[in-house]
């Protein structure tokens, strides 16, 4: 989630501030430099390449999970023809991947369920769902 935010506000970013009585409008734009200073392995102890897998493994569940549950989101009333048209933009695009995860191999053997990763896994799912319960405020407290 870290990741994903930080991704987010490096890809649109305040690069220079707006000046009302010069008249320059404020702009915004990609800042390479603090995408580089969270993620380059150099400056974070080659853990940030490690955060981008995970980013791209979270985008590949979420797409997994909006494809399963699109027929349901596609029938919810949104009072708003082009929220709708744009729902079915996104689980059309979703259902139409072809690189999904497929979380029936995950965690097969009765084995791996026992094992140490199993726990570390669904504490994770927790840790998150907690998180994520914070932000309910609308504000990211985690960047």
């Amino acid at each position: 989630l870290h990741s994903s935010i930080t991704v987010h506000l490096c890809s649109n970013y305040l690069l220079d501030s707006e000046n009302l009585l010069m008249g320059k409008p404020a702009v915004w734009g990609r800042n390479k430099q603090e995408f580089l200073r969270r993620f380059d392995p150099k400056l974070t102890g080659n853990k940030g390449p490690e955060w981008l897998k995970n980013m791209f493994y979270l985008y590949l569940v979420e797409l997994r999970a909006i494809g399963k549950a699109g027929d349901l989101l596609k029938s919810l009333d949104y009072r708003n023809q082009d929220i709708l048209a744009g729902i079915h933009q996104v689980v059309d695009a979703a259902q139409s991947f072809q690189y999904h995860f497929d979380e029936s191999d995950l965690f097969k053997s009765d084995e791996l369920r026992k094992s140490e990763l199993f726990g570390e896994f669904k504490n994770k799912f927790r840790e998150i769902s907690h998180l994520m319960d914070c932000m309910g405020c609308e504000r990211c407290k985690v960047w």
